[in-house]
């Protein structure tokens, strides 16, 4: 899983391993207006086409309550969608991303 916030990196270069495959290609850019609003787009790009499988992004972005965030997701079958964010029992939210697509959530 690859983790969004303050203490994660944004994404690994790693080779990894077979058990833990590289996630390369995972990228994403936020802003935070004054009011504590926000947005992030999380864009996940696989030149590879031998790249399908589906990850899961988690998001943590402190001080923020994302149980009302909206999620645009595009993929490859779906264009601009509202998707709902994943939860945990801790309460992080994730979304999945295919290869070649982006989200973006916004609180």
């Amino acid at each position: 899983m690859r983790h969004f916030g303050r203490a994660v990196p944004a994404a690994s270069n790693s080779a990894g391993t077979e058990a833990d495959p590289p996630q390369s290609g995972v990228r994403a850019v936020a802003a935070r207006g004054p009011d504590g609003t926000g947005a992030v787009v999380i864009a996940r790009y696989a030149e590879d086409n031998n790249v399908t499988a589906t990850i899961r992004v988690a998001l943590d972005v402190s001080g923020a309550d994302l149980s009302r965030a909206q999620c645009l997701l595009t993929d490859s079958v779906r264009t601009c969608t509202e998707v709902p964010l994943e939860f945990d029992d801790a309460g992080a939210a994730s979304l999945r991303l295919q290869p070649n697509s982006f989200a973006l959530v916004e609180w």
